[in-house]
């Protein structure tokens, strides 16, 4: 797999070029400031969705599900890295 189609975990979900986001202020528009992503990584989104599926099971422990989903997470990125 080429290096720039692999999945970074602690890349944003979301990334925001900042020359296509504007913002108003004070009536005019500007350019809101270089790439700067915000909000979740990729990594905290996969375990999210993963926790949020765990969490259907009501008989495993919090802490045990936290657990679990960062390394479904992990294991995610770490198998969309590999060559087929």
């Amino acid at each position: 797999m080429k290096d720039k189609n692999k999945t970074k975990g602690n890349d944003p979900i979301n990334p925001i070029d900042s020359d296509i986001l504007i913002s108003e202020r004070n009536g005019n528009f500007d350019s809101v400031g270089s790439m700067n992503p915000f909000g979740l990584t990729k990594r905290e989104y996969f375990a999210a969705i993963a926790l949020q599926g765990l969490a259907a099971n009501r008989y495993i422990v919090p802490i045990k599900l936290v657990k679990n989903a960062i390394e479904i997470a992990d294991l995610l990125i770490s198998k969309l890295n590999q060559d087929d």
